[in-house]
């Protein structure tokens, strides 16, 4: 069974068609992230991929934001499917308490789906039967320059965690977690391009070191590193403000998680760098031994079972009550001008004499305005010439940029975009990528104010 992960950074804006993307990279299921999508701006093209069965979560208050998207191969079908973190266990134990409120507010932007499957799997303990739910995640991105944006991430971090426990702890049944998607946080300096001095003591690295160890009882493994513990410069999201990607000069934000009970299901996790289409790369998990049963029934979440792509009578979106309008309204207009009576044609011989002495006066009146016209022409041509070169002398155009010092090549012109006495002021920078300073190929550190 392979499962990839994506955050698409817009499902709409993939220069692929989804369809293609699907079938090239042959996984069973897809956990997309950023699809930015309203349940309205979902067609039939995104909803029904042949062979997948699909599944959305959007937020309740924000249009084009965040979101989530997961597509599970028919063979695959999940027995169940959320899109919520609310906590059904009041009686878990953890040290994270939120109130309903609390839970509703963190639960309100569309960044969870979880589907649940049934695997046989076959180890040294023998056959056996397990449930697994795969939890497609989309965190917040905050820092600490916005104080209550950051405090949201950290608060999504801790009821995510209640959720994972409450998941595990559900029933009776030996249930494991696969959490896969856009943290938004980097781990370790490792997974950096340039950690600064408190890289360390950031909120979102201690509670992953938390996530990462034991947690009531249970912990979790960063699937990558298991298998790639030395491995540097694996990245998996670049800036395209600076071209970043063409130096390799990113961060690993995008984990595939486990906890420790399920590792010995798993036979590999690689970042797939070479795929574009998004600022993030996709993450490829495979598992090893397990038989993956099929669903019966679709769960109430799937596409397939939407009243307006469902079967039977399917229901009217706006857009097709007022195409259908228009359309009748062009279908009326036509009839009508069909309906009126021709003009009969005057085929006597009398008109006929008529339009052809017009014809030809019209045609002796012509070449006398084509001498003029002519005339009048050259002058205004003439005219237009000086006007354009006296303009020309006026605007020369911008001046052409200076050299970048380190490479010699002309630098581009930038806007500083972040607050405070400089917002809006221009500045010449080095045109190459950003990357690192030991990297000939990178940007260097020429930078001029543009004078005016």
């Amino acid at each position: 069974m392979k499962i990839i992960t994506w955050n698409l950074n817009g499902l709409r804006s993939l220069k692929d068609s989804l369809h293609r993307v699907i079938d090239d990279l042959k996984a069973d299921v897809y956990c997309f992230q950023e699809t930015k999508l309203s349940r309205n701006q979902v067609e039939e093209e995104i909803a029904f991929i042949p062979d997948y069965c699909s599944f959305f979560a959007f937020p309740k208050f924000k249009s084009g934001y965040s979101g989530v998207a997961t597509y599970c191969r028919e063979s695959v079908r999940p027995f169940d499917a959320q899109d919520s973190m609310v906590n059904r266990n009041k009686r878990l134990l953890t040290s994270y308490v939120f109130t309903d409120a609390q839970q509703k507010t963190l639960d309100s932007e569309g960044r969870i789906l979880i589907t649940k499957h049934c695997l046989d799997t076959d180890d040294a303990d023998g056959p056996s039967t397990v449930n697994l739910f795969v939890v497609n995640v989309y965190c917040p991105c905050g820092n600490t320059d916005n104080p209550e944006r950051f405090s949201f991430k950290l608060d999504f971090y801790n009821l995510l965690e209640t959720k994972l426990l409450d998941l595990i702890e559900c029933d009776e049944s030996e249930n494991h977690i696969l959490l896969v998607g856009d943290i938004n946080t980097a781990h370790k300096r490792v997974d950096h391009c340039e950690p600064d001095d408190d890289f360390d003591e950031n909120a979102g690295r201690l509670w992953l070191d938390n996530l990462f160890n034991a947690t009531n009882n249970i912990s979790f493994v960063d699937i990558y590193r298991h298998f790639h513990p030395d491995t540097t410069n694996a990245y998996t999201c670049w800036s395209t403000k600076v071209n970043a990607r063409e130096t390799n000069y990113g961060t690993r934000i995008d984990y595939c998680i486990c906890d420790s009970g399920f590792i010995n299901y798993i036979d590999e996790c690689c970042l797939l760098t070479e795929v574009r289409g998004s600022d993030h790369c996709p993450v490829l998990v495979t598992l090893k031994n397990v038989k993956v049963r099929k669903s019966e029934k679709y769960p109430k979440l799937c596409t397939k079972l939407w009243p307006e792509f469902g079967c039977g009578k399917r229901q009217m979106k706006m857009t097709d009550f007022v195409f259908k309008r228009v359309k009748c309204e062009i279908n009326e207009s036509n009839s009508e001008q069909e309906g009126t009576p021709k003009k009969r044609k005057d085929n006597s011989m009398t008109n006929s004499v008529c339009q052809v002495s017009k014809v030809e006066q019209r045609a002796f009146q012509t070449e006398d305005k084509n001498v003029n016209f002519t005339n009048e022409q050259r002058k205004t041509e003439t005219e237009q010439s000086n006007f354009a070169l006296q303009w020309k002398s006026v605007l020369k155009g911008p001046s052409k940029p200076p050299l970048c010092k380190g490479h010699g090549i002309p630098s581009v012109l930038r806007t500083v975009t972040k607050s405070g006495p400089n917002r809006g002021k221009q500045f010449f920078a080095c045109s190459l990528p950003v990357g690192n300073r030991d990297n000939p190929k990178s940007q260097c550190d020429f930078f001029q104010w543009v004078n005016k």
